[in-house]
C-alpha cells in the first residue's frame, strides 16, 4: 500500500546558476520560476517512488579579486574555480576566458584560444606538479 504524504522540499537554487537549470519531478517539469540565489519550493502530495530531478546550470563567469581591482579575474564554472596550468600568459581578453570549451564530454581541462595558441584551466584538484595560478589580468 502506498503512503501520500504533503510537504514542500526547498532546493536551493545558487545564485551563479543559470537558465539552464531545470526541475522535474517524475520527469515532468515542475512550474515555476527557478531565480539564481533563492530557494525553490517543490509542494505536492508525494508517494513513495516520486523522483525529484535537479540539474543546475553551470555557466562559466569571471569573478573579481574585489571590486576595487575588476581586471584581476579567476574563471569559474558553476562554484569551481579554474586555474591556468603550464605556460601562464601575462593577460587575457573577457572574451577568450568566457569563450574556454571542455577539453573532451567528460574532461575537467578548459582550453582558452589565445593569439598564441590554446592555454590550459584546471580545478585545483587537477593540477600536479606544474605552474598555476587562479587570478588573470584581463585587458578591456
Amino acid at each position: 500500500m502506498t503512503k501520500l504524504e504533503s510537504f514542500t522540499i526547498y532546493l536551493r537554487v545558487p545564485a551563479w546558476a543559470d537558465a539552464k537549470t531545470h526541475i522535474a519531478v517524475n520527469g515532468k517539469a515542475v512550474e515555476g520560476e527557478v531565480a539564481p540565489g533563492t530557494f525553490f519550493a517543490v509542494p505536492r502530495t508525494w508517494k513513495n517512488g516520486d523522483r525529484v530531478e535537479y540539474q543546475i546550470g553551470m555557466p562559466l563567469r569571471l569573478q573579481a579579486i574585489d571590486p576595487q581591482t575588476p581586471q584581476l579575474v579567476a574563471l569559474t564554472r558553476g562554484p569551481i574555480a579554474l586555474f591556468v596550468t603550464g605556460n601562464l600568459p601575462t593577460a587575457f581578453s573577457r572574451a577568450q576566458l568566457l569563450g574556454a570549451a571542455a577539453a573532451g564530454p567528460s574532461s575537467v581541462h578548459w582550453l582558452v584560444q589565445t593569439t598564441s595558441g590554446k592555454v590550459t584551466f584546471r580545478p585545483f584538484a587537477a593540477i600536479g606538479d606544474e605552474t598555476y595560478r587562479l587570478y588573470q589580468n584581463v585587458e578591456g
